[in-house]
């Protein structure tokens, strides 16, 4: 009787963390690419969002894939991945944008003060907004 209700009490744990990992799977896991934008902003229009209201700006766009159209300020690697910084000459914040590694031959069309589309996932403002997991949008 014991064994019985050990295997049934396993069973259901087992359900239990099967669902629970199928609903709180993370965007990552599902793709980038693959995953349709919850907002599309400009680099001005984000920057200008969290300098109102921080807080606001947070619950809004943190954690959430975001396309965002921009001027590239800056291009640079660090430790071997890519980042490009987006920047509106209005604003002294800029969006800082971490790219996958598989985005490398994408970026080498673009130069500084090209016009570039980005998806990523923000994580918030810590003095710029932070985007991770980007990919460039042709």
């Amino acid at each position: 009787m014991k064994f019985k209700i050990f295997i049934s009490t396993l069973i259901l744990l087992v359900v239990i963390v099967m669902f629970l990992l199928k609903i709180y799977k993370p965007q990552t896991q599902v793709g980038i690419n693959k995953t349709e934008p919850k907002f599309r902003v400009s680099t001005e229009e984000l920057i200008t969002y969290f300098n109102l209201d921080e807080e606001l700006g947070d619950k809004k766009f943190s954690n959430k894939i975001l396309q965002v159209k921009g001027i590239i300020a800056d291009i640079s690697t660090i430790k071997g991945k890519s980042i490009i910084t987006l920047k509106e000459e209005s604003n002294k914040a800029s969006v800082i944008c971490h790219l996958k590694p598989k985005e490398q031959n994408k970026l080498l069309k673009y130069k500084k003060n090209n016009l570039i589309v980005i998806k990523g996932k923000c994580t918030g403002f810590l003095l710029d907004v932070m985007m991770i997991n980007c990919v460039i949008i042709d």
